[in-house]
């Protein structure tokens, strides 16, 4: 059995809160690793290739999709 996980964090709140305020998204991306925020449709490309066959040797692990945030 696979169960790995896709963990995204806060990043719908991130970029609702970010959308509305310019200043206070430009102040987040420039303190993240990547200097952008990510977007759903990353999340989305992480949880696809967990189902896909590519991911069959995947197993149990826990991903983070937060742009280096967790390094």
């Amino acid at each position: 059995m696979r169960v790995p996980a896709a963990n995204a964090q806060s990043l719908p709140n991130r970029n609702r809160v970010c959308a509305e305020n310019r200043k206070a998204r430009a102040d987040f991306e420039a303190r993240q690793p990547m200097k952008r925020l990510g977007t759903p449709e990353e999340v989305a490309e992480m949880a696809c290739f967990f189902a896909s066959e590519r991911a069959a040797f995947t197993t149990g692990g826990e991903y983070m999709i937060d742009g280096g945030w967790t390094i």
